[in-house]
């Protein structure tokens, strides 16, 4: 489903094919792959609810409970990708999370957000990697909650490789500048 921005963000960085003049011959070269993940969703969420899988969001979730989840799941995943401890193949959703721990979440969501799109032309990985691990998270965060879980690990396989990708190319990056 994340295909096309994943493959938009590979344009910026290491492409570097993203120019003012060329946005939309990028944007447009990406449709091909953005219809038949359009037409996937929304199969796969009438599939999911008439199979009754998105009961437990639709009875006892609402909207808040379900966004504060997706801010602290992000670094819980970010937590368990860099220190992969307490690994379970269930989290269960607790409903809700302590005032503070959703702000400090948000908080951190933000600040890394805005620090990577400011350090986007010295650092460009920075910037692709964070919004790589992001957007490709969208679809499994929880805003639509399908089951029980407050997250699950076999869903970073593929966002995981953005925070990664920041990771691997700053150690590089550290190493270069400590040879020289």
């Amino acid at each position: 489903v994340t295909l096309p921005f994943a493959l938009l963000l590979l344009d910026f960085w290491p492409l570097n094919r993203w120019r003012r003049d060329t946005a939309w011959a990028l944007i447009r070269e990406k449709i091909p792959f953005l219809l038949p993940a359009i037409i996937a969703s929304g199969v796969i969420y009438v599939v999911q609810q008439s199979g009754g899988a998105m009961h437990f969001a639709n009875a006892v979730l609402p909207w808040p409970a379900r966004l504060e989840n997706a801010a602290v799941a992000y670094w819980r995943y970010v937590g368990k990708t860099l220190w992969p401890k307490d690994l379970s193949v269930f989290y269960p959703h607790p409903g809700g999370w302590p005032l503070g721990v959703v702000l400090i979440s948000l908080l951190a969501l933000l600040s890394v957000t805005v620090l990577v799109v400011a350090m986007r032309r010295q650092k460009p990985y920075l910037l692709t990697g964070w919004f790589w691990f992001i957007g490709t998270l969208v679809p499994v965060i929880g805003l639509i909650q399908v089951g029980e879980q407050s997250m699950a690990d076999r869903y970073t396989y593929i966002p995981t490789l953005g925070v990664l990708l920041m990771l691997v190319w700053a150690l590089a990056e550290a190493a270069e500048r400590r040879q020289v």
